[in-house]
């Protein structure tokens, strides 16, 4: 009971110190705070900053050819991109397959990290710090108008005007702060296009890094994080593994062994020519092609059988691949 004395005490504290036109004051103050926020806002979004990144990845690429000094200088502003766009480079040093805008997509850049909780969290609290903002000065207003006079439709009015043109001031601010993040938003899908093109027009890892697969590899600088996420405890932990739970699993590889690429070719069935070669004919099909590829170089064959099983396989859906960019470039 004590709290609410508190709270009471406090409100009839600032209920004697407020009138009307002080009222209108501290509303306007308020709505210069909301203007500060929406400035805050629209200038620190993803779309912005994701445009500003872009422009230092250009500046990195532009002036004469690509060399691999140009390349790791471009790649490490990727590790300020969401992690996705992260992995599928990653994908794509390892693959070597394909172009740039194969593995980035607009999708993982904007859409995903703006159309969750970020977005929305960001708009709920600015609505609801508005409605709390106009209910307490109702309640103020009410209080200051009606504190000694018997209750009316007139005093509710007259206690409602204040906190109403307040409230419209603040939901006008919210309404000019959503049209312009839309509009950042359509100017960062442009900006996207745009860059994507620009990557496109001067990466080809295949290219670069022809015969120097081992120097990318070890001065990969775009997805740093992945290291970091496996302490030394964890793979230590990993090491020390029970004698028979390895042998069980070992066991159990052999036995699939034979199986591995009878189930990739029943699960990824793809379109042939009339000669018998695989032809990728949509862009479905060459991300289920990479799929297959990555999953073919991480397993490791038992026998020679099963070693120029997987090297005919990687090599026939390597050739589509190509086939597939070299029609999508023309």
């Amino acid at each position: 009971m004590e709290i609410f004395e508190y709270l009471r005490t406090a409100f009839h504290v600032v209920k004697a110190f407020v009138t009307q036109d002080k009222l209108i004051y501290i509303g306007l103050g308020i709505l210069g705070l909301f203007i500060l926020w929406t400035v805050l806002c629209l200038c620190l979004c993803h779309e912005a900053k994701m445009s500003r990144l872009w422009q230092k990845m250009e500046k990195e690429l532009n002036g004469g050819e690509v060399t691999k000094e140009k390349y790791f200088a471009f790649t490490k502003y990727i590790q300020k991109m969401p992690t996705t766009v992260q992995r599928n480079w990653k994908k794509y040093e390892n693959l070597k397959v394909g172009v740039p805008s194969d593995y980035i997509l607009q999708q993982d850049m904007l859409d995903n990290p703006i159309s969750g909780g970020m977005r929305k969290q960001n708009r709920s609290l600015m609505k609801f710090a508005m409605w709390s903002v106009t209910i307490l000065f109702f309640f103020l207003s009410f209080a200051s108008l009606g504190a000694t006079n018997a209750l009316t439709a007139k005093i509710v009015i007259e206690s409602a005007i204040v906190p109403f043109v307040l409230f419209l001031f603040y939901r006008l601010n919210y309404y000019i702060y959503t049209t312009v993040r839309q509009y950042e938003y359509r100017l960062a899908v442009d900006d996207f296009n745009e860059f994507m093109d620009f990557v496109d027009s001067k990466i080809d890892i295949q290219e670069l890094f022809d015969g120097a697969e081992d120097y990318l590899q070890v001065n990969s600088n775009c997805y740093e994080y992945a290291h970091k996420t496996k302490p030394h405890s964890a793979l230590a932990e990993r090491e020390v593994q029970p004698l028979p739970i390895k042998k069980e699993k070992k066991v159990a590889t052999v036995e699939s062994g034979e199986q591995i690429y009878a189930k990739q070719e029943k699960e990824y069935e793809f379109p042939r020519s009339k000669s018998g070669k695989i032809e990728l004919r949509s862009r479905q099909d060459f991300s289920e092609a990479l799929v297959v590829v990555e999953k073919l170089l991480e397993t490791k064959p038992t026998t020679a059988k099963q070693n120029d099983t997987k090297s005919k396989r990687v090599a026939e859906l390597m050739e589509a691949m190509n086939k597939y960019r070299n029609k999508k470039l023309k």
